[in-house]
């Protein structure tokens, strides 16, 4: 798993005191472009995109209110698709969406 993230409060501040209107705009444009993507693949990802998703999730925004106070709120499982472990999950889940968990 992708460790933790080094910066600390002062750290954030300074990388963002010189981002210009420019910067600025383009990020606004790319938050705006987001959109999911429901489609899926029998082809497994490699671990280099499975590493470049999880860091793309552990700096997502978050609900603060949930959050609070919580080191471990974030957490990420990788599970083979055929693995008996992925088949327990697959079950789990079904179990409390009461049958509406299709595979």
């Amino acid at each position: 798993m992708v460790g933790q993230s080094s910066y600390n409060e002062e750290g954030i501040k300074s990388m963002f005191e010189n981002i210009g209107a420019a910067y600025s705009q383009a990020l606004d444009d790319i938050l705006k472009a987001r959109h999911t993507v429901r489609e899926f693949s029998t082809i497994p990802p490699d671990k280099e995109c499975i590493d470049q998703i999880i860091r793309a999730g552990l700096t997502a925004p978050f609900a603060s209110f949930p959050a609070a106070g919580k080191t471990d709120f974030r957490k990420f499982f990788i599970l083979p698709s055929a693995s008996p472990m992925m088949k327990k999950v697959e079950s789990i889940m079904n179990d409390r969406m009461g049958g509406a968990l299709t595979t």
